[in-house]
């Protein structure tokens, strides 16, 4: 239980239990961890993206997010585009204002977490890569 690897492995699942997003991203962007360790964290990557999301989706008030901060703060996202499509197949509001930037509309409609399958294609993960 002493070893960095074990540790790092309770500190990576506590994360992801307690719906810890930024801890989580955090500690898989970390030094601590391998390669193949990301590898292997990324099969949950989009399941604590949904979560993250919908946590945003009920506990915020009705003022619209700027997808930029979604993308970062939220889904740990590099691409705006990505992240607007991910919001859309959970069946949240995302709309462009007249200045061109993309928002979301938080609350407007209900988080439906979409189905297996029919999430957006995912890519592989450019911090990820070492």
């Amino acid at each position: 239980q002493r070893s960095n690897e074990v540790q790092f492995a309770l500190d990576v699942r506590a994360a992801y239990a307690e719906n810890n997003a930024p801890a989580f991203f955090a500690l898989v962007k970390s030094k601590r961890c391998s390669y193949l360790q990301a590898c292997l964290l990324h099969k949950y990557f989009d399941a604590l993206r949904l979560r993250s999301l919908e946590c945003v989706n009920t506990v915020m008030n009705k003022s619209p997010l700027p997808m930029e901060t979604v993308a970062k703060d939220v889904l740990f996202e590099e691409s705006v585009d990505v992240a607007a499509q991910l919001c859309e197949s959970c069946g949240l509001s995302v709309t462009k204002n007249e200045g061109e930037s993309v928002l979301l509309r938080v609350k407007e409609s209900g988080f439906v977490a979409p189905a297996v399958g029919t999430s957006v294609s995912r890519r592989r993960e450019r911090w990820v890569e070492r």
